[in-house]
């Protein structure tokens, strides 16, 4: 669990100390996998006591020094709002246990800042926002689809200097679309039919109906990160 973020952390990073290699990672939906879960051993409360702890592991080997600790924070509320609403609060103080024994001996390999705000989607979503924000004079949105790091696009939206528009009231200049989950954020943009501004851009990417330009590649969930 959260082995994607460690390992896109060591692709992207400049910092060698963990392997980093100073690379891109670039989304292309030509490219699908085929996720087939494995439903009969799937366990809630093992899920999110392991993504509550690792998560918080690759926070605290790669973020910079002036956030990591506001980081991991963020993320042990946003882990135990869903524990407290799925009742796996049991899980979720295993992970605290877990977390009080293993995080001071994490190996550090802090990112520098602009690479930091690439790994977590940040400076993409400022890049793709900020121009069109600007071109069509937005001073007010509404965040519709939140879902995964949605805080990343509404710290984006206040920080152009824009207000957020409650679910009900006034009116606002714009929606935006609060994932960068890829699948829902493209069907949040597919559903609100074009209304909804997506926080990445989708230019020049392929239709989703498109035929893929390779056989789609099978993953199974049986295997197991530590």
């Amino acid at each position: 669990y959260a082995e994607e973020y460690d390992l896109a952390a060591k692709l992207i990073s400049t910092n060698e100390s963990l392997g980093g290699l100073g690379g891109r990672i670039v989304h292309d939906r030509r490219f699908r996998v085929e996720h087939r879960k494995e439903r009969t051993e799937r366990n809630s409360a093992r899920i999110l006591e392991h993504l509550t702890r690792n998560s918080a592991w690759v926070l605290a080997r790669y973020a910079p020094r002036d956030v990591v600790d506001r980081a991991i924070d963020t993320e042990l509320r946003r882990r135990r709002a869903i524990a407290h609403r799925d009742g796996l609060m049991d899980a979720y103080r295993a992970a605290q246990r877990s977390l009080n024994a293993t995080l001071p001996a994490q190996p550090r390999a802090p990112m520098d800042r602009a690479t930091w705000l690439r790994f977590t989607g940040f400076a993409h979503v400022r890049d793709t926002l900020a121009p069109v924000a600007r071109d069509r004079r937005w001073s007010r949105v509404a965040l519709v689809a939140k879902g995964k790091h949605a805080g990343v696009v509404e710290e984006v939206v206040r920080g152009l200097g824009l207000d957020i528009a409650p679910t009900e009231g006034a009116t606002p200049d714009a929606m935006v679309i609060a994932t960068l989950s890829p699948g829902p954020m493209l069907d949040a943009h597919e559903r609100w039919g074009g209304a909804a501004v997506a926080p990445w851009s989708l230019r020049g990417q392929a239709s989703r109906d498109a035929a893929p330009a390779v056989r789609p590649v099978r993953a199974s969930s049986t295997a197991r990160v530590a």
